[in-house]
């Protein structure tokens, strides 16, 4: 059984190698790579820093979930945004609740704060379809960040 799992994990890493060399690797959504333990805001230039601690084999997944250093100031405002975080957390983050609580909220009117159960503070933005195209924990965030990060990549509402 041990075989079978090492030669289904070969193959996968060498398809990973192959699709990497053709350059044809696409890009993964924000919440897959959550799941694989890379952040929505991972620049780039951080993957190439994999291989000082041995980790090469995610070097291929690193640049799936990476935002081009130069993409950072190029963005395109988003249409919606959801701040998502569970009520009875909101005490372990004093600036986060701060924020909900206060008049800021009303300052966005396509914000929407979202209580969700078990949930650490997220901000979710979406495209004109109501997708979500980028994820961003904000849990060390300060009240006045929140606020300036939403004010820049937040379109106004009309």
């Amino acid at each position: 059984m041990v075989d079978l799992w090492y030669l289904l994990a070969l193959f996968l890493v060498l398809i990973v190698q192959v699709a990497r060399s053709a350059g044809s690797l696409e890009k993964l959504s924000s919440e897959l790579c959550l799941t694989q333990g890379f952040s929505s805001n991972l620049l780039c230039s951080a993957c190439g820093n994999l291989g000082e601690f041995k980790l090469n084999e995610l070097e291929g997944t690193c640049r799936q979930c990476c935002q081009d250093d130069a993409e950072e100031d190029n963005f395109t405002p988003f249409h919606h945004a959801h701040l998502e975080v569970c009520g009875c957390k909101l005490g372990r983050f004093p600036q986060i609740q701060a924020f909900v609580k206060g008049d800021r909220p009303k300052k966005y009117p396509n914000l929407k704060i979202k209580y969700l159960r078990g949930a650490d503070p997220v901000l979710k933005f979406l495209d004109e379809k109501n997708k979500v195209i980028e994820t961003l924990s904000i849990e060390k965030w300060n009240t006045d960040s929140v606020d300036e990060f939403l004010m820049e990549r937040l379109k106004p509402s009309h």
